[in-house]
């Protein structure tokens, strides 16, 4: 409910001043806001794509189903996908990665921001920056600790975790 009124204060009435419209006018229904909304809070879209697919929405009035499918604006959640790339920007990033080893820790904003831009900004990623957020995760029930060099730690933390999962970046 909470990120539901935030989404509508924000992005739509927004979206509405910045065309003139009011309310009952609004080129999106309730009905398909509310598709939209659903979207975000399955972890099918991510806030940045519900963005966009919001945007397409307001141009050609379609639902945000359609707009997913046709825009091909689906979130990437396949750990497999998530988990290769993160090991090519950890490659091609072997300094940085040393460095933030080293203890250069607002370097992991940029092993982020590089796995999120090799995704085109589709990847439904988990971060894990420290030991004490995780232990509080944990604690929290939110988060299992695997091995992450382990070759299936993915599958090892969606066993654990009792679901899907995104994934975690674990450069320590």
């Amino acid at each position: 409910p909470v990120a539901a009124a935030n989404w509508t204060t924000s992005e739509l009435f927004g979206a509405l001043n910045r065309t003139g419209k009011d309310i009952e006018n609004a080129p999106v229904s309730p009905t398909q806001a509310a598709e939209l909304l659903g979207l975000i809070a399955d972890g099918t879209l991510s806030s940045t794509l519900a963005k966009q697919v919001f945007e397409i929405m307001l141009e050609t009035g379609q639902g945000a189903a359609a707009v997913v499918e046709e825009h091909g604006l689906k979130q990437t959640s396949d750990t497999g996908e998530i988990e290769r790339v993160i090991a090519e920007v950890m490659a091609a990033n072997e300094d940085k990665v040393a460095d933030y080893r080293g203890g250069k820790d607002k370097l992991f904003g940029f092993f982020v921001g590089q796995t999120m831009k090799a995704m085109g900004g589709k990847g439904a990623i988990m971060v894990d920056i420290d030991a004490r957020k995780r232990e509080a995760a944990e604690q929290a029930g939110a988060l299992a600790t695997v091995d992450p060099k382990a070759p299936d730690a993915l599958e090892q933390l969606a066993k654990k975790a009792g679901g899907p999962i995104r994934a975690v970046i674990d450069l320590v």
